[in-house]
C-alpha cells in the first residue's frame, strides 16, 4: 500500500502542475485525503504506534503525514481568483491538515489548522464544521487539549 500510495501521490503532483489553479485545488485535496486515509489505516493496523521515532512504523506514519500537509498546503496557499476552487477547498483543506496533526497528537497545531478552516468560511457555515470538528474521530487524541477547545466552543456569531 505504501508503494501504490507514493506511486499515486506523484501522479497527482504531475496532474496538478498541467492544469491550472482548479486542477491544483482539485489534486492537492485528493493527494492530501489520500495520504490522510492511509495514516488513517496504519494508525488502525499498528495501534498507538511506538514513541520511538527510529522505528519503522513510526517514521512511515510520520512521512506520511508530512506529505499529507504538503499536499493540502498546496490548496492553502492558492492565489489568484478563489471562484475557480472547488467548493470549500481552502477550509477543507485547513480541516485535514489538523485531522493530520489530530492523528499525530499535535494538539496546538490541530488548533491553528482547525481555526484556519473555520476563518475560511461565512459565519452562517461555521456551525457544522465545529460540530463535525468535535466528533471527528481523528481529533480524538487532541480534542481535549485547551487550545483545540478554544476554537470548538466558538460558535457563528461568536468570535
Amino acid at each position: 500500500e505504501s508503494e501504490c500510495t507514493a506511486l499515486s501521490a506523484a501522479a497527482y503532483e504531475t496532474a496538478a502542475t498541467r492544469g491550472g489553479r482548479k486542477a491544483a485545488a482539485v489534486v492537492g485535496l485528493a493527494a492530501g485525503e489520500l495520504l490522510l486515509g492511509r495514516a488513517r489505516r496504519m494508525l488502525r493496523a499498528h495501534g498507538a504506534l511506538s514513541a520511538d521515532p527510529s522505528s519503522g512504523q513510526a517514521s512511515e506514519l510520520a512521512e506520511c503525514c508530512r506529505c499529507a500537509i504538503a499536499s493540502l498546503h498546496t490548496v492553502t496557499r492558492l492565489q489568484g481568483e478563489e471562484a475557480e476552487d472547488p467548493s470549500d477547498a481552502q477550509a477543507t483543506a485547513w480541516y485535514n491538515i489538523a485531522c493530520v496533526h489530530g492523528l499525530a497528537r499535535e494538539a496546538e497545531l490541530a488548533a491553528q489548522a482547525l481555526q484556519s478552516c473555520i476563518a475560511c468560511l461565512p459565519k452562517r457555515e461555521r456551525g457544522p464544521w465545529l460540530a463535525e470538528a468535535s466528533a471527528d474521530d481523528d481529533l480524538a487524541y487532541v480534542r481535549d487539549h485547551s487550545s483545540l477547545q478554544v476554537v470548538l466552543v466558538c460558535r457563528p456569531g461568536r468570535k
